[in-house]
């Protein structure tokens, strides 16, 4: 090598899943949680771990945040995504977790129920069919406990579930021959 000129440094490669699409390879940084004040200009983190948190959902009375993540003891080696809930404003040094769902595959895109008491959902219930599984649409309680799977008989893709402002049904964009 020439006087002078510099090399890139070798990739350190120290996770199970180390490369993705539209990423490259990646390193110990993870996707987390903030709550940005707008008056204050304060950004407060929620979320923390060597985990990826996802998909922000706020509560109606704007006191949690429901979110999708992998919080399995080797979540680069599956797929299990689950909903979990989280205080908006955390104590200054915890900031506790509700596992919401705990099915084997993934979960995802939640959504509040008007009176913040349940949360939809969508979920695979096919754990061998990975990420190709079939997303059906759930209901959880927001504080934990049963997950019920509503479209087990339906077999096509469902994405973005809502509430209906009164609560008494759930909305779904459903896929049918490549459409939705």
């Amino acid at each position: 090598m020439r006087k002078g000129t510099r090399t890139e440094h070798p990739w350190l490669i120290d996770r199970e899943q180390f490369k993705t699409d539209y990423t490259g390879y990646l390193d110990r940084r993870r996707t987390h949680l903030y709550v940005l004040e707008i008056a204050s200009g304060v950004l407060t983190q929620i979320t923390s771990g060597d985990y990826d948190d996802s998909e922000p959902a706020w509560s109606p009375d704007g006191s949690l945040i429901a979110f999708t993540s992998n919080r399995t003891q080797s979540p680069d080696t599956n797929y299990n995504t689950d909903i979990w809930v989280v205080n908006s404003t955390p104590a200054e040094d915890s900031a506790e977790l509700v596992q919401v769902s705990n099915s084997p595959g993934p979960d995802a895109s939640p959504a509040w129920s008007p009176d913040g008491k349940l949360i939809t959902h969508t979920s695979a219930t096919d754990t061998s069919a990975m990420l190709y599984a079939t997303q059906h649409l759930a209901v959880s309680a927001a504080r934990g406990g049963e997950t019920r799977v509503l479209t087990n008989e339906l077999d096509r893709m469902i994405f973005k579930p809502e509430f209906s402002g009164d609560g008494r049904q759930i909305w779904f964009v459903l896929e049918d021959s490549g459409e939705q």
